[in-house]
């Protein structure tokens, strides 16, 4: 079980799971990016480090949503990848890496599998605890 199972996005469960893990990833990842920021300080303005931070909480409380199944939590987690993209390719002229594709991916499956998860509970009927 690594961080990038591609296997493991075949399953609703396994998107979900593999898609909060990657949350933690990304987080981790943008929190270690505002530390070097704060003591690199003629690098960027204030408003973008704590902007870091701020990415990084909406990631993790995002990414906690899609670790419990909601819908409404994994399509937000994909805009918001899908519009720092955007930022990033067109305001800060950066490239894109395959580790940036690795986490759409998952953050893409994390979603369907949301939505996967949800059609099937529907389909399966009220069971006698619901009744």
């Amino acid at each position: 079980m690594g961080l990038f199972n591609l296997g493991e996005l075949k399953t609703p469960e396994g998107a979900m799971r593999a898609t909060w893990h990657t949350a933690i990833f990304a987080a981790s990842l943008l929190l270690f990016m505002s530390v070097v920021l704060f003591l690199r300080p003629a690098s960027l303005t204030v408003i973008s480090r704590f902007g870091l931070i701020v990415d990084a909480a909406l990631v993790l409380a995002l990414g906690f949503g899609v670790r419990k199944r909601s819908r409404t939590c994994a399509t937000v987690l994909f805009a918001l990848w899908v519009v720092n993209l955007v930022y990033a390719i067109f305001c800060l002229h950066a490239t894109f890496s395959i580790v940036g594709l690795l986490v759409g991916i998952t953050y893409f499956a994390g979603m369907t599998g949301a939505f996967e998860f949800h059609r099937r509970i529907r389909q399966a009927g009220p069971t006698s605890n619901e009744a």
